[in-house]
């Protein structure tokens, strides 16, 4: 019998809970997905704004809570889902690693700078815990078969490409760089061409 894990879901916006309901033909949402699989129990939402978590509670099923003391005390949760801005990424990383969790999943970017990766690194290399973000191109089937056939070498040896992302390199176009790293394995040299501000100040979009 597959057991079944428990699941908080931190930050209680459009991706965490409000781009699709239970009703909805399409998974948009974590709370979707994790509440369609009969594998997983959702444990509620987190948010700082108390409003926003007890909306997706309403919606989804679980309990809200105002900080992660607060959910933590209730229950140590298998999963923590963080669906929460792209600055507090890194503190809420932080704050997660001190508890007992099997895994946290969470929205990229994971940090903003190298100095919060390196940190992170040093703390992930010693837990207990595993860390995955949601570069969700790298499960799709048929991405998954291009990788496959690349490394067959079906497809010759690479010459070059074209791509094209929006709103911050690291919000949007990271998915692009992880999606390149997976299919031909590494990067030699980058050189940044232009930038533009087309959605967040700290995350430049960048050519």
């Amino acid at each position: 019998m597959i057991p079944k894990f428990s699941v908080l879901i931190v930050g209680a916006g459009q991706i965490g809970a409000f781009f699709d309901t239970p009703e909805s033909p399409n998974i948009l949402t974590h709370a979707h997905a994790f509440t369609k699989h009969p594998n997983f129990e959702l444990l509620g939402f987190m948010d700082i704004v108390p409003d926003n978590a007890a909306k997706a509670a309403a919606i989804w099923g679980g309990k809200p809570f105002g900080s992660l003391a607060e959910a933590f005390a209730q229950r140590i949760p298998d999963v923590v889902c963080v669906a929460t801005p792209d600055p507090t990424h890194y503190s809420f990383l932080l704050e997660i690693a001190q508890y007992p969790v099997r895994l946290i999943f969470m929205e990229k970017p994971f940090a903003q700078n190298i100095k919060e990766i390196e940190h992170l690194q040093h703390i992930l290399e010693q837990a207990t815990f595993s860390v995955a973000v949601n570069y969700s191109r790298r499960f799709v089937p048929e991405f998954i078969q291009v990788r496959e056939a690349i490394h067959r070498g079906e497809c010759g040896e690479f010459m070059g490409g074209a791509a094209s992302y929006g709103k911050g390199l690291y919000h949007n176009g990271s998915h692009m760089l992880n999606l390149l790293e997976y299919w031909l394995d590494q990067f030699t040299t980058a050189q940044v061409l232009d930038t533009i501000q087309d959605c967040y100040a700290h995350d430049p979009s960048v050519s």
